[in-house]
């Protein structure tokens, strides 16, 4: 419970003034450097062995209270920057499940790494993809050889 409430609390100060397309930067990236600061924690999340973006598996009210309150935040960045035009629109609820996933991936991938590449570059990593995924300009697929 004390981590998760430390969590939220650098994510919204991470958040606080920015909207839309910066908030999701900025949100993701006090995401980022929160775990990468505490692997162990992180570890932790990713051995439970459920999808984080899916509360069907947790276990106590803290943890589904979490889950509420996380996926919320990520939903209302998605409803703003697709509000604002800054991102492709469609359903936020998707797009904020999609985005959680990446970050599970991302995370886990960073802990398997050895070395480990530093906090801003998975960072940077995670966010050019995310930035793909949901941006305006969606380009056409290579046609296959």
């Amino acid at each position: 419970k004390r981590r998760l409430e430390e969590l939220f609390t650098e994510v919204a100060g991470a958040l606080a003034g920015a909207a839309g397309e910066p908030a999701m930067e900025r949100g993701l990236r006090a995401l980022v450097h929160y775990f990468c600061a505490r692997p162990d924690y992180l570890t932790m999340h990713l051995r439970e062995g459920f999808a984080w973006t899916s509360p069907e598996r947790l276990r106590t009210d803290v943890q589904r209270e979490a889950w509420s309150q996380g996926y919320a935040l990520v939903v209302s960045v998605f409803e703003s920057a697709m509000a604002a035009g800054r991102l492709e629109a469609g359903d936020a609820h998707l797009a904020a499940r999609l985005a959680i996933a990446m970050q599970q991936v991302f995370l886990a991938r960073w802990l398997e790494q050895t070395p480990r590449v530093a906090p801003d570059t998975l960072f940077a990593d995670l966010y050019q993809t995310m930035t793909r995924t949901f941006s305006r300009t969606t380009p056409s697929p290579e046609p296959r050889s």
